[in-house]
């Protein structure tokens, strides 16, 4: 028997917070997920498949296409990350912060995976999902671009910046938010999501 495919809730239990500031009501956009948004907190493991429908319902009921990089851009490496988020911050070097986090990442996730690819002096910090056609990885996608900008802002005080970000998902109808929370080269419908420096 296929064992459930599951997450760390992580920055996604942010959520229910960020909807109510906007004046959303959480309720009906976790309604039916089994995902309860007053008791989430983000060391529960949580229905990969589940939490991928609540994103997509958060950003049709909401109508802010954006919300992925709003969630994203509220993570923290030692809340959001525990452990993992703690082993980073100790280390010697931004590269070997990353690493740390790719060998350890699939204890967080069994429905997603992040990499970190070498080109001579240039690498390639990426994610990658085994969802990517459910509804709802759009915003995921949105989402992991937004933790990947919070965690280079944290381990290294603002001072590594990407070269390019790229999505793999096709460019939104209105570029307005992204160009102001994401102030760099960015590329859509890419064969990956993620930092290039």
């Amino acid at each position: 028997m296929q064992r459930p495919v599951t997450q760390r809730a992580g920055i996604f239990s942010e959520l229910p917070a960020l909807l109510d500031e906007y004046g959303f009501d959480p309720s009906p956009i976790f309604s039916g997920s089994g995902i309860d948004p007053d008791t989430l907190d983000a060391h529960a493991r949580i229905p990969f498949a589940r939490a991928l429908e609540v994103l997509d319902r958060a950003s049709t009921q909401t109508g802010i296409a954006h919300i992925g990089l709003l969630v994203g851009l509220r993570f923290d490496l030692s809340k959001h990350h525990g452990p993992i988020g703690r082993l980073m911050m100790t280390a010697s070097t931004l590269r070997q912060a990353l690493l740390d986090y790719v060998a350890w990442q699939p204890g967080y996730s069994s429905g997603a995976i992040v990499y970190l690819q070498e080109f001579g002096d240039e690498c390639a910090f990426g994610y990658d999902t085994f969802a990517a056609a459910a509804p709802g990885s759009r915003i995921l996608h949105d989402l992991v671009i937004g933790v990947g900008m919070r965690m280079l802002q944290l381990l290294t005080g603002g001072q590594v910046r990407p070269v390019e970000i790229h999505f793999s998902n096709r460019q939104p109808e209105d570029l307005t938010s992204y160009r102001m929370l994401l102030p760099f080269e960015k590329k859509f419908s890419q064969n990956r999501t993620c930092f290039f420096g």
